[in-house]
Formats: structure tokens, sequence, C-alpha cells
């Protein structure tokens, strides 16, 4: 946020106990937006450069300096663990059929008389529309290189995504705008400078 909008999440507030029914305007509702989400975005980007900080520190040869969020915010996508599943394909050259295979499914067969494979890219195509979300147990048997970084990006991901879905349309517009990668990029950036 930067100053203006904190003066007027400030005027707001101060508002709150003398009216009761506030009609705030378009600048007031960003600003509102932004306070609210404040916290979140300062977590996200706390864990972001931890993941990048593990990173270094376990594999040899990586040289990350930039944000794993803002990347995957940056990503084609339905939905935001949609753009997670985008950004795994771009940066590890994979398919999404053969990301398919990591799929854990519960059965190896089914009564319709589908392959294994064909279940798992059918799951996939529902999580990367937002169709369905993976529970935290089908994410830790989610078998793919980097396990703990996929499950805390996962669980980021997820979590935009339950909030977004409280909210109407034009609701839903702005705070993808504040979970857009430009935006998130100022707290990424914020964080790195103060861990330095």
């Amino acid at each position: 946020m930067n100053s203006e909008q904190q003066n007027i999440v400030i005027q707001l507030l101060e508002r709150l106990p003398l009216e009761q029914n506030i009609q705030a305007n378009q600048d007031e509702i960003e600003a509102m937006g932004l306070f609210t989400q404040d916290f979140n975005l300062s977590l996200f980007a706390a864990f972001d450069l931890v993941a990048i900080n593990w990173k270094h520190r376990h594999q040899e040869g990586i040289k990350q300096h930039n944000s794993f969020l803002v990347k995957i915010l940056a990503s084609d996508g339905k939905c935001y663990f949609g753009k997670l599943m985008s950004f795994i394909k771009e940066d590890t050259g994979v398919s999404f059929r053969t990301l398919a295979q990591y799929v854990p499914i519960q059965q190896e067969s089914t009564e319709t008389g589908r392959t294994l494979l064909e279940v798992q890219v059918e799951r996939l195509k529902e999580w990367r529309k937002g169709k369905t979300k993976p529970s935290f147990a089908t994410l830790e048997n989610f078998a793919f290189e980097d396990q703990l970084l996929l499950f805390i990006y996962c669980l980021i991901c997820q979590a935009i995504d339950r909030l977004l879905v409280k909210y109407k349309t034009d609701e839903q517009r702005m705070l993808k705008e504040i979970y857009s990668a430009d935006n998130y990029l100022t707290y990424y950036l914020r964080e790195k400078e103060t861990a330095a």
C-alpha cells in the first residue's frame, strides 16, 4: 500500500464508529482490499523467500534469486492452482500428460475401463480448471521433485482460490489484481530487503 492508500484506510476506519451505513467509493474499496490482504501477501512473501533460500542450500548449482510465486502468479491458468501447474510445466519442460503421471489415484482400475493414465490426465485437468482441488493428503502423495516446495506453493494457490470463491465478480476482479504478479512483487522485494 502506498501512503495515499494508507491514509484512505485510516480515514475510513475513523468513520466506522460514527456512521452506520458507510458508502465507500472505488478508491476506498481498493484501499480496504489491499489493507485486508496485506498480511496474506506479506506471509506469502516470507514463505517464498524461505523456499528460495532452502532451494539454494539443498541443491548445488541452483541460482534462484527471483520469486517463485511471482512466476506462478504470472503463469496462465483458470485458477491459481492451475497457474501453479502451468508454472511447473514450463519450469520443468514436461508436458501436462507427463505431469499427470505424478497425480496419485486411489484405484488403479476404474469401472469405466479407462486406463490409470487417462484418469490421472482427467484429474489434472479438473485441478487446472479449478473444478476440484486436491486434498492435503493427495498433495503429500503428489510424487514430484521438490515436494516440500511444491506443497508450500500448492497451499498458497489453494488459499487464494478459496478466498476468491467467497466474493462476487467485481470483488473477485479486484482480488485478482491484488494477487497479481506485479502487485505481489512489491511484497516480495520488501521481504527480501528486510531479510538481507
